[in-house]
C-alpha cells in the first residue's frame, strides 16, 4: 500500500519542511522514539479513530477502504492493533521502508509562485525513480500527468485520488472545481 503525508506552509518554507521530515524519519531510523512519544501519538490516532466511529458514511468508507487494502479487519480491529504497536516495531517500519526512493513529492504552489527550478528538479526525481519489484506502474495520459498505479490482487475494488486545487477544505460553497470534479 501507500501512505500519504500531507502539509501545508508557505512557498519558501517548503524545501526546509521536506528537509526537515526527512531529518526526522532518519532520527527514528537511528534512535527510535521514547515510550511517551510513543503513547502520544497512539491517543492521537485512536481519538482520531473514535471521530471516524461517529460518522457512519465515514465507517463505511473506512471499510471499504481497509477492505480494498486486504482486509476490513484493518479498521474493525483498530483499537486492538494499535495496542501491540511497540517502539521498536516503529523503527522497524522506518528503516524498511522510508527512504528517500519510495516516496515521490506532490506540491501545489500558488500561481506564479513556484520556486525557480522545482519542476526541473521533480522531473528529474520521478525520471530516476525505480519501479523495479514492485506492483507500481506508471501511465502517461493524455493530459500530460501521470497516473500511478499498484494493483492490488484480489481486492474487492481499486481507488484512485484526484487532487484538485479547490480553495477551503469542508466549506458548504465548494465552488467550480468541486463541480467538475463531481461531473
Amino acid at each position: 500500500g501507500w501512505q500519504p503525508f500531507a502539509a501545508e506552509t508557505e512557498v519558501n518554507k517548503v524545501a526546509p519542511s521536506v528537509d526537515g521530515f526527512w531529518r526526522l524519519i532518519e532520527e527514528v531510523k537511528s534512535t527510535g522514539v521514547s515510550e511517551s512519544e510513543l503513547n502520544f501519538a497512539k491517543k492521537r490516532l485512536l481519538k482520531a479513530h473514535w471521530r471516524t466511529l461517529d460518522d457512519q458514511y465515514e465507517v463505511a468508507s473506512a471499510l471499504a477502504t481497509s477492505d480494498a487494502s486486504g482486509d476490513y479487519r484493518l479498521f474493525s480491529d483498530y483499537e486492538q492493533n494499535l495496542k501491540k504497536v511497540s517502539a521498536a516495531d516503529l523503527q522497524a517500519v522506518a528503516k524498511k521502508y522510508f527512504s528517500p526512493q519510495k516516496f515521490f513529492l506532490m506540491a501545489l504552489f500558488p500561481e506564479g509562485a513556484t520556486p525557480e527550478g522545482f519542476a526541473d528538479k521533480i522531473q528529474k526525481q520521478a525520471a530516476a525513480r525505480k519501479t523495479v519489484g514492485t506492483s507500481l506502474s506508471e501511465y502517461q495520459l493524455a493530459s500530460g500527468a501521470s497516473l500511478l498505479f499498484e494493483a492490488k490482487p484480489g481486492a474487492s475494488l481499486e481507488s484512485y485520488t484526484l487532487a484538485i486545487h479547490a480553495g477551503g477544505k469542508h466549506t458548504s460553497m465548494p465552488g467550480i472545481s468541486d463541480a467538475l470534479m463531481r461531473m
